[in-house]
């Protein structure tokens, strides 16, 4: 049960920093873009 928890608990983190590397990057090149 530990090890799945903090499975979820490391994925969910992942997924925030990944969002925020994404936006750190997309929102830039959509700016430069237009």
């Amino acid at each position: 049960m530990y090890n799945s928890s903090k499975k979820k608990e490391i994925s969910e983190i992942c997924q925030e920093i990944s969002d925020s590397i994404l936006l750190g990057i997309c929102v830039p090149l959509s700016e430069a873009q237009n």
